[in-house]
């Protein structure tokens, strides 16, 4: 599994390095991705996050299809 989080909007371009120790396997690579915003909407008129300390990470489930994750760093 590979996940990647921009932290700009438009084209964004990501450098990695797939390897493999023990085969003495290394290949560069590039990944680019185009992100844009998000379109949320929720059954509700607002969503009460309480106190929240900022760069940390809180989660609330308000049915089973829906989970709110917010991140402030």
């Amino acid at each position: 599994m590979f996940e990647f989080a921009a932290s700009e909007l438009g084209v964004v371009e990501s450098f990695w390095r797939f390897t493999i120790p023990e085969q003495n396997i290394s290949v560069p690579f590039l990944l680019v991705g185009d992100t844009k915003e998000p379109a949320v909407s929720t059954d509700r008129s607002h969503i009460n996050f309480k106190s929240l300390l900022l760069g940390k990470i809180c989660y609330e489930t308000k049915s089973h299809f829906v989970k709110v994750v917010c991140i402030k760093g």
